[in-house]
């Protein structure tokens, strides 16, 4: 009983923060200046992606900003220098892959402006996506600038991939509490090139956009959340491609901790997160293995029983919980939807990512190269 009073208490305290996270951030969000928006270049790296950059491109190309000049750079050998010629745009073509953190160097490199919209090349943006975005840049600590993910396709998996990203919305407006975010998803956001260049470039890693998260911040700069401006992007829609990006990601994620350990642990954006959640897994496997212990010593099937029922009320917390966050930031959403997430796609995800920690640390203890291209 006592862990699912520590899961409704999680519960409450998430949503105040996170509700006093966005009052604190309209206090400080700037006035946008329709007459004072600065250019900016928009780079998008590709590979294998001729399928998906047209409708990118054709994203890009009917924003509503004028001032912008576009950089495709490809890392491999399709028909995207076509689609890039089709619409005008300027192509960096790699003779062999470079991977994601090389392409993107090359590319910063190359752009003229110094704020740069980064794209993945299966993600579409929203027509005022810039003109909600640029006005933070009116504040000189804020380094970069992310929107809200919405998934493209609304297929299988997929659909349980957009009520984790609406789960993981509401844990942002917790780090807005703080005053800044710690990270930030790689497939569309806004930066300004010099601090980009202060903190040494792309990392070599399988998760650049969280390696550049922690040395942005370690370096006193502001990551902003811009809630009202919205990006689509593709999301796996099989449990194969689920897997593949949640190991990927739990590599790049071991590799990024032990880099930067000693900034997160004084980091309460990264302790309100996932500090909660470390506790309540000790909490429920100390749970089990007291009845479990209990079970045999006595040969008893009350234990079992009192688990059963332990484990059944923590559930309706837990699912009490996300429903609570999941509707904070989203409103209302199909219950069994809910329910499917809860106990098909997070044990999955779960055993996924923390295999790919697993790996990342074996890795990182041989000292294996970190920038692994065969996981993508």
């Amino acid at each position: 009983m006592w862990v699912a009073v520590f899961i409704v208490f999680l519960t409450f305290l998430f949503w105040v923060l996170g509700y006093e996270g966005i009052v604190r951030q309209n206090m400080r969000r700037p006035k946008p200046n329709p007459k004072n928006l600065p250019p900016v270049s928009v780079i998008i790296p590709t590979y294998k992606a001729e399928r998906t950059i047209e409708q990118t491109l054709k994203s890009v190309k009917n924003l509503d900003y004028p001032k912008k000049e576009i950089i495709v750079i490809n890392d491999s050998d399709d028909k995207t220098p076509q689609i890039c010629k089709k619409y005008g745009v300027k192509l960096i073509q790699n003779k062999r892959r470079m991977g994601k953190s090389i392409s993107l160097d090359m590319a910063t490199k190359k752009a003229k402006n110094e704020i740069l919209l980064f794209l993945d090349s299966d993600t579409v943006v929203e027509k005022d996506v810039l003109k909600k975005i640029m006005p933070w840049f009116y504040k000189p600590k804020v380094a970069v600038v992310m929107p809200t993910f919405t998934a493209k396709n609304n297929r299988s998996i997929a659909k349980l991939v957009s009520v984790e990203n609406i789960f993981t919305h509401s844990h942002l407006r917790t780090h807005l509490y703080f005053g800044s975010l710690i990270a930030f998803r790689g497939c569309c956001f806004a930066m300004r090139k010099s601090v980009i260049k202060k903190t040494g470039g792309w990392g070599r890693t399988l998760t650049e956009d969280n390696d550049m998260g922690a040395r942005v911040a370690k370096n006193g700069y502001v990551i902003e959340w811009e809630p009202n401006a919205t990006a689509n992007t593709n999301e796996p829609e099989t449990r194969e491609e689920l897997k593949k990006q949640k190991i990927r990601w739990g590599v790049g994620s071991a590799y990024t901790f032990f880099r930067h350990r000693r900034y997160y642990r004084k980091s309460p954006q990264f302790l309100s997160y996932f500090l909660p959640y470390i506790i309540l897994g000790f909490l429920v496997a100390l749970l089990v293995l007291w009845q479990l212990y209990l079970f045999v010593s006595t040969l008893s099937l009350i234990p079992i029983l009192n688990l059963i029922i332990e484990l059944v009320i923590i559930t309706i917390a837990t699912y009490f919980h996300i429903t609570v966050l999941v509707y904070s930031e989203r409103g209302f959403i199909n219950p069994i939807l809910l329910l499917k997430y809860m106990l098909y796609y997070l044990p999955i995800v779960n055993f996924f990512y923390f295999k790919g920690m697993v790996k990342g640390i074996r890795g990182k203890k041989n000292k294996k190269d970190e920038l692994d291209l065969a996981l993508w």
